[in-house]
């Protein structure tokens, strides 16, 4: 592999940036359409607890990587997407135990 080419696109910094800010945005749009679509639907009865929590301890360790490697964009986008799946984990555990009950309810 031309040594060049490795310092001018691979590691470069601002190459570094951007696939972050790339890969963190991606995620984010997905966490953002479950988060609406449960929403909408009321409903997040095939999203796992273990998968949620899964997720949110995958995020705080991408958010420490990000801080201590100083990483602006890693940092800042788990940070984002900690948040939605904190907000994930909200809705579940709402829509679990609440409509449930009212399901429950309407049929007798």
């Amino acid at each position: 592999m031309n040594s060049s080419f490795y310092n001018t696109i691979v590691d470069s910094k601002n190459n570094k940036d951007f696939f972050g800010w790339a890969s963190g945005s991606i995620y984010l749009i997905g966490q953002i359409v479950q988060l609406l679509y449960c929403y909408k639907s009321k409903n997040s009865f095939n999203i796992p607890y273990l998968k949620l929590i899964l997720f949110m301890l995958s995020n705080l360790l991408m958010i420490g990587y990000g801080y201590f490697d100083n990483s602006n964009s890693i940092y800042i986008m788990f940070t984002c997407i900690l948040v939605f799946n904190v907000f994930l984990l909200s809705q579940k555990i709402y829509y679990s135990n609440y409509y449930t009950k009212s399901m429950y309810y309407s049929l007798r």
